[in-house]
C-alpha cells in the first residue's frame, strides 16, 4: 500500500517494513527514526491511516504509455488485513 505514494520511493519503503519488524508503528512520530523518510509526508498518512474506519476506497486511473486510453479502476480493501474486498473497472 505505501508503494503508492509517489513520495515514498522503495528504499523508504523498505525502511518502513523493516521498523514494523522491529516494533509496532504506533504513531506518525514512529516513522522520524528512518533517516531518509520525507517529513512532509507525515501529514498525508496520518490522514490515510489515522481514520477510524474499517475499510479503504481506492481509485485508481490508468493511462496508457501512448497516452491513447485510459482506464479507471474502483478497489476496496480492509484496513486491518488489507484484503481487496472489490475491485472494479469503471
Amino acid at each position: 500500500m505505501l508503494s503508492l505514494f509517489r513520495n515514498l520511493n522503495k528504499n523508504v519503503v523498505e525502511e518502513i517494513i523493516k521498523l514494523r519488524a522491529k516494533k509496532e508503528i504506533t504513531s506518525m512520530n514512529d516513522l522520524k527514526e528512518i533517516p531518509s523518510f520525507p517529513e512532509r509526508m507525515i501529514p498525508i498518512l496520518d490522514m490515510f491511516f489515522g481514520c477510524t474506519s474499517s475499510y479503504f476506497n481506492l481509485k485508481i486511473e490508468l493511462i496508457n504509455e501512448d497516452w491513447s486510453s485510459t482506464r479507471y479502476f474502483d478497489i476496496v480493501f480492509e484496513k486491518k488485513t488489507g484484503r481487496i474486498l472489490k475491485w472494479e473497472e469503471m
